[in-house]
């Protein structure tokens, strides 16, 4: 059975990098994520209420992603290939650890 849709976990770092937003993004089978958010993004923003949220709420030359996790509306999303688009966390604290940092003793 084939799956439904391909689900991914996008963390965004802003220029303070001890905070991120996550998202959850639930795609097509096959839809390049990153692709699919910027192509809904351009279409919103060329429609009459992308470019008045865009004026009023934005104000700079940037639409990133939160801008549109919270503006985009989700039938531009499916047309897509983006099924869900979900904010997980409004911040999260970020912890940078060595991959072969020892975490347990093997020889107890």
């Amino acid at each position: 059975m084939p799956k439904s849709q391909t689900t991914f976990v996008v963390a965004t770092i802003p220029d303070d990098p001890l905070t991120a937003s996550v998202y959850r993004v639930a795609c097509r089978p096959g839809t390049d994520v990153r692709q699919a958010v910027q192509a809904a993004a351009q279409e919103f923003l060329g429609t009459p209420v992308g470019q008045a949220y865009h004026q009023q709420v934005v104000g700079r030359d940037s639409f990133n992603w939160g801008d549109a996790l919270v503006s985009v509306p989700p039938e531009v999303l499916r047309r897509h290939g983006v099924l869900e688009f979900v904010g997980l966390y409004d911040e999260l604290e970020v912890l940078v650890v060595d991959h072969d940092e020892c975490v347990a003793r093997c020889d107890v």
